[in-house]
């Protein structure tokens, strides 16, 4: 029997997690066994699939909708395996800001304390999240000083819509 890996998951790889199979959009990334990886990476549409070697692993993608029974059609491209080479990390946080607005004693970004009178360029910041994604870096966390200080903090979010990334959270001192 041939099997393809439904549109909705990619198999991916780093140093510290070989065999990982992402959900996309919401790049959740689960890891799998080494026999799990084994079937996954002969589900392209066109290799036939030993079901009795894999009868398990077969039945429990089939039914969480991993993959499906196929006639030959393929993989799309952004599906096959990408290795990341570095360690996984499921979330980053991002500083776009040194400036703040509040005046909290025990913060090295407070108004009052002689705060980080620099912003990182936006190019600079574009060009880290571009890096980051290179790395299979799923998502990130915005924070500062005051991240709503930062114009381009749409940009930003626009930037990390485009690729696909998760914007988790923004830490902001707004309530």
């Amino acid at each position: 029997m041939k099997y393809i890996l439904n549109k909705d998951y990619r198999l991916r790889g780093w140093t510290d997690h070989l065999s990982c199979l992402e959900h996309f959009p919401s790049r959740v990334v689960m890891d799998i066994s080494a026999r799990e990886y084994g079937l996954l990476s002969r589900c392209d549409g066109k290799t036939e699939v030993d079901d009795e070697r894999y009868s398990e692993a077969i039945k429990k993608f089939l039914e969480n909708d991993v993959i499906s029974e196929t006639e030959g059609a393929g993989l799309d491209p952004e599906q096959a395996y990408v290795f990341y080479d570095n360690i996984r990390f499921r979330k980053i946080d991002l500083s776009i800001t040194g400036f703040c607005d509040f005046k909290c004693r025990h913060c090295f970004n407070a108004a009052d304390h002689k705060p980080r009178n620099v912003q990182p360029r936006t190019e600079d910041i574009l060009g880290l999240i571009a890096k980051l994604d290179s790395c299979g870096v799923a998502g990130l966390r915005i924070n500062g000083g005051e991240p709503l200080l930062n114009r381009d903090l749409l940009t930003i979010t626009d930037e990390l819509r485009k690729r696909g990334m998760i914007f988790h959270e923004l830490i902001s001192n707004i309530y």
